[in-house]
């Protein structure tokens, strides 16, 4: 097979660098777009504020506070156990 020309291989380099750049703009705006869904504006304001305070990224901070309410938060229990019908009951015996 013929080695493929220097001009053909620096074309090629530069179409999966733009490719690259394109994907991580995307994943970025992708992040960017699931914190803004799933926060207030308010709770994001004061997730600013808070990053800006340790010093730390937006998503780093982020993370400890939703590990840290997990951990202090007890398990939650499926309801179905915890409270049985009388008629699941009865079905099981």
């Amino acid at each position: 097979m013929a080695q493929v020309s220097p001009q053909k291989r620096k074309k090629r380099r530069v179409q999966l660098r733009e490719a690259q750049r394109r994907r991580r703009a995307r994943l970025k705006e992708d992040s960017k777009s699931f914190l803004q869904i799933i926060l207030s504006q308010e709770t994001l304001v004061a997730l600013r504020n808070y990053s800006e305070a340790v010093g730390k990224p937006l998503h780093t901070t982020a993370a400890e506070l939703i590990d840290r309410g997990l951990r202090r938060e007890p398990p939650l229990e499926d309801p179905h156990l915890a409270n049985p019908r009388p008629s699941d009951l009865q079905d099981r015996v």
